[in-house]
């Protein structure tokens, strides 16, 4: 029996001494792990802001929206034009994915009103719930469970809402202006139908490309949508973009030739830039209240 006591208490120590050298291996592996990623450290922060990056997958919004181009469209412009926007489904992933995915079609721009990517029904009161989706003035991009909306009775008339189980999408009368057929959403439309029709024709990569393509061209005054259009706004606006562009660049060599500082200078783009989004602005107005009376 001594024998035997011994040889089981030297199998636990040999059982105990394989756990203790697997622990030192994994523990060397995890450090030598860490000093590679710190190594890496600028190049990842440079992926994690690169506009291409995704960090969510882009299939669950369009399949919830049935493959449609021209819904995804219309989700990306309510979201470019600061409308409120309430994505809610059963499946409280599909919720999450598809307002991540949404967010990150905005790139190379950042989403500025508030996001919460999934809002459960249970974690707040019904009314603090109604308060933030029926009287929040300034823009969101909120997804929740299809329960809350149910407790809740309605949905806001204002918002621009989309039911991911059944793929309906109910506009805002905000956003009366939004065509598919019309430029520039139909050169969208088209290049997001292309790569999209069901899951087997569906390109991730397509759908991005077509996304940043035409967030870039509004954004492009130079040789964007804007320089391309032969509204009379749009050419008022080209004139004024030509002329604040002159001067800003006379000022800069002035302040060069003065010997004025980076910080300055930075200053004096940041101010250039602010005019120039001060005027797309003006002429999105423009367009707003130009498609409101064509409609009236």
């Amino acid at each position: 029996a001594g024998p035997a006591d011994g040889g089981g208490g030297g199998g636990g120590g040999g059982g105990l001494g394989a756990a203790a050298e697997r622990a030192a291996r994994l523990t060397a592996l995890l450090r030598e792990a860490e000093a590679v990623v710190r190594q890496s450290v600028p190049e990842l922060r440079w992926l994690l802001r690169h506009p291409l990056w995704l960090p969510v997958p882009l299939a669950p919004l369009c399949k919830a929206l049935q493959w449609e181009s021209a819904e995804v469209a219309y989700l990306l412009l309510a979201a470019l034009t600061d409308q409120r926007v309430l994505l809610h489904s059963r499946d409280p992933l599909v919720a999450f994915s598809a307002a991540s995915a949404l967010r990150c079609l905005l790139a190379p721009l950042e989403y500025s009103g508030v996001f919460i990517p999934f809002l459960p029904a249970g974690l707040m009161p019904l009314e603090d719930a109604r308060t933030l989706l029926f009287d929040c003035s300034t823009p969101y991009l909120i997804a929740c469970e299809t329960l809350l909306v149910a407790r809740l009775g309605a949905v806001p008339d204002v918002a621009v809402v989309a039911d991911l189980d059944r793929g309906a999408v109910h506009k805002a009368p905000s956003t009366e202006w939004f065509s598919a057929r019309a430029p520039p959403v139909l050169s969208l439309c088209t290049e997001l139908a292309a790569c999209m029709g069901d899951c087997i024709r569906f390109r991730q990569s397509g759908v991005q490309v077509a996304c940043l393509r035409f967030v870039v061209d509004v954004l492009n005054l130079g040789s964007g949508f804007l320089a391309s259009s032969r509204a009379p706004a749009d050419d008022a606006a080209r004139r004024q973009l030509a002329l604040l562009r002159t001067f800003a660049d006379d000022v800069t060599s002035r302040c060069r030739a003065k010997g004025l500082g980076a910080d300055a200078l930075a200053s004096l783009q940041r101010a250039r830039l602010q005019s120039e989004g001060a005027i797309l602005a003006d002429v999105c107005d423009v367009a707003l209240a130009s498609a409101g009376e064509a409609r009236a």
